[in-house]
């Protein structure tokens, strides 16, 4: 499976944006069994017709699937960047990664 991330204008959200502001090229994530395979921005000057993306995955299932120990590795493994938008735009989410780190944190603390 592929799924494409663009900007979407407001009056219509499934009208795919293709002018863009700051000019970036459509950023392509590849998904296979639920898994991120790989992370790419089309680029058709380049000669494979794309550049490798850096990016930065949030899996909430970790919450779900993982010691308190490892949720706390996991989400501090994060970018600051990440972390501080999670802050601001996600509480609810941020929150509950913040109870997992605590419990971690008294786990360690036995």
């Amino acid at each position: 499976m592929i799924a494409n991330v663009f900007n979407h204008t407001k009056r219509d959200p499934l009208t795919v944006v293709t002018e863009r502001k700051n000019k970036e090229k459509p950023l392509v994530i590849f998904v296979e069994g639920g898994l991120v395979q790989d992370v790419i921005r089309l680029n058709p000057r380049a000669k494979r017709g794309y550049e490798n993306a850096e990016y930065d995955l949030v899996d909430y299932d970790v919450l779900e699937s993982s010691s308190n120990q490892e949720v706390k590795e996991y989400f501090e493994n994060r970018s600051p960047e990440v972390i501080a938008y999670m802050k601001k735009h996600l509480p609810f989410e941020y929150g509950r990664f913040q109870e997992r780190i605590r419990e971690a944190e008294k786990e360690e603390s036995r």
